[in-house]
Formats: C-alpha cells, structure tokens, sequence
C-alpha cells in the first residue's frame, strides 16, 4: 500500500483539533505521514512539505492548495454542518465555479445537506460526494478502539 503525506488544516482550535487529531492517528496507524497544521503554519507545510492529500474545513481554501499544489488530492471535510443555515452548497454558491472545482473530494454532515449540494450543483460529480456524520463525533463511534 502507498504511504501518503496527509496534512490537516485546523481552523479553531477548540473546534478543530481534537478530530483533526483523531483522524491523523486514524492515519498514522496505516502508516501514512501526518502533519496537523494551523493557520499560521499551514502555508509554510503546504509549500515546503507538499504533501499528497490535504484535508481542509472551508471550501475557499481548496483554490489556493490548488495553485500551490496541483496534482495535491484535495478534501473538504467541513466543521459546521449542522445547521442548515451554514450548508456547503450555500458556502460555494457565494464563490466562484472555479473554487468548486478545486476540490476533489467533499464531505457532509447528513444526508439533507448533500442532497441540498446536488440540487444545487446537479452537473457536480456525485461520487465525489460522502456523508460522513459530525468529525467530532461520528469518528470515535465507528473506531471505538483508537
């Protein structure tokens, strides 16, 4: 199996850590490399580690790993979704298509926000879509052994 360098974008700290960190020991014990990254050192570890898989909460970022980065797997695996208020399809009808088009791989709370993604993006490529549940959650519940 090929080993991948993973890097992890976190946003909020209280937010974004403790499953950032879960998910990169999910990682690491299929021997992949992890860095998990803030904002502040994010750029430095995209430019001078340039890893293969980038992992990131907010759909504006996806463009600038792509610039950065172009043959970089990009994944959107948001940290709100909850709330249908502040939905993925809503976030990226705001940018343009070409932010849309920077991500390889998007992820969703519940089914009603990627179903209101589909509806709202139809020629979008629907394998490239998931429902994972809450990352803060729902990843301690399907590996209760990590």
């Amino acid at each position: 199996m090929k080993r991948y360098k993973i890097l992890i974008r976190t946003s909020i700290a209280r937010r974004d850590v403790m499953h950032s960190l879960i998910l990169s020991k999910l990682f690491e014990n299929n021997n992949h490399q992890v860095v998990v990254a803030s904002l502040r050192q994010f750029g430095f570890a995209l430019k001078k580690w340039k890893p293969d898989i980038v992992i990131f909460s907010v759909p504006h970022i996806g463009i600038l790993i792509k610039k950065e980065l172009p043959n970089c797997f990009r994944v959107l695996v948001p940290s709100e979704g909850g709330d249908m208020d502040l939905t993925i399809a809503k976030a990226y009808k705001e940018l343009s298509k070409e932010h849309l088009n920077s991500t390889d791989m998007i992820f969703f709370w519940n089914e009603r926000s990627m179903n209101e993604f589909k509806k709202t993006f139809p020629s979008f490529d629907k394998t490239r879509l998931f429902v994972s549940g809450n990352p803060k959650l729902d990843t301690i519940k399907f590996f209760p052994n990590l």
